[in-house]
């Protein structure tokens, strides 16, 4: 499987998996707040740790995602924790539907 990624496809999967990080960022900055970098209070909670850290490993994510196509061993790493990473943005939304986690802007 980790052949897939030294190839064309493998580029095209982490051009792929960077437009659609792209995507969500351009969602979770529009007003889809459930998402959102703003909405992983309150500081006393360590969920607004996670999230918040979260979010943080999205941006460093996007720089990994860049550096792949040069660095070829970075995209089975890339797509493998971007995976997980989207995966835990439900688990924000509904965090914050539970009330458990509040958004800091209106």
């Amino acid at each position: 499987m980790s052949t897939y990624f030294y190839g064309r496809r493998g580029a095209g999967l982490v051009a792929f998996f960077l437009l659609v990080q792209l995507a969500v960022l351009a969602v979770s900055v529009s007003g889809y707040e459930q998402i959102s970098i703003f909405c992983t209070g309150p500081a006393t909670s360590k969920l607004s740790w996670l999230f918040g850290g979260l979010h943080l490993l999205f941006l460093a994510l996007l720089v990994v995602g860049a550096l792949s196509f040069v660095f070829v061993r970075f995209r089975a790493p890339y797509v493998g924790i971007l995976c997980a990473a989207l995966a835990l943005l439900p688990v924000q939304a509904s965090f914050i539907g539970q009330r458990l986690m509040s958004c800091d802007v209106p």
